[in-house]
């Protein structure tokens, strides 16, 4: 059985305030779309009441697959449960929090389909746009990002953001058994790798907003090392053909 057009995979640990509302939002887009698609929740051991509204949200919708992961959690680890259990011929990386906004969703899904190996969802391309985005997370965001441009010999300004499209034949050829990152490095090593292998990317405008509820997942001083030593590992990728770890 062939699979969909698109796949939206969603991590969510400790979500229960906005994925009512994500999975209401999304469908609500794609459903007035010709593609078919697919909406991959994926549980990552929550502690609250997320696992069960997934299950209640794939009995309410049909495009709509709950994937309840074991410990340990990880973006890292839930982001591969979700590629993993993702059917379509192109895969979009969407936050559970609600920041990425499903009409973009739809957007960056176009462009990868058209042809594109990875559409970066891009915040800081015109027109654009972030709001209520912390300063020290974007300090942390505009550094690392310029560095990471400058060792890797990549265009694209918004390299750590998750919310990107891939082709189907992109994820087979980097292999998901073959990721190594376990946490929010994982945003970097697929894009990357995608680069090292050399496939197309394009960058598409996006919005981003900041959380509506709950609390944010990610501390950008406690991911700053994981992904300095996650650029380390890539660039010896690049220059030497192997990984160090």
């Amino acid at each position: 059985m062939a699979g969909p057009d698109i796949s939206i995979v969603v991590p969510a640990r400790n979500e229960e305030k906005n994925i009512p509302e994500l999975v209401k939002e999304i469908t609500g887009v794609f459903s007035k779309t010709r593609f078919s698609y697919e909406l991959i929740l994926v549980d990552d051991n929550s502690t609250d009441s997320t696992p069960e509204i997934c299950d209640s949200a794939t009995r309410s919708s049909k495009p709509v697959r709950c994937v309840h992961r074991i410990p340990p959690p990880g973006f890292g680890r839930a982001i591969k449960d979700g590629l993993r259990a993702s059917r379509g011929k192109v895969v979009v990386i969407a936050m559970g929090d609600r920041s990425d906004q499903p009409e973009d969703i739809l957007t960056v899904a176009k462009k990868a389909l058209s042809g594109t190996g990875v559409a970066y969802g891009s915040r800081f391309i015109r027109p654009g746009l972030i709001i209520g985005y912390p300063q020290e997370k974007m300090l942390f965001n505009r550094i690392f990002n310029s560095v990471a441009r400058l060792l890797l010999r990549m265009p694209e300004k918004d390299i750590t953001n998750a919310f990107k499209a891939y082709r189907r034949e992109v994820l087979d050829a980097i292999g998901i058994s073959s990721l190594k990152s376990t946490g929010f490095d994982l945003t970097i090593e697929l894009p990357v790798r995608a680069h090292l292998l050399g496939f197309s990317s394009a960058e598409v405008p996006v919005r981003w907003f900041g959380r509506r509820a709950g609390i944010a997942k990610m501390n950008a001083f406690k991911v700053g090392i994981p992904y300095g030593l996650r650029l380390l590992d890539l660039l010896a990728l690049e220059y030497t053909g192997r990984s160090w770890w």
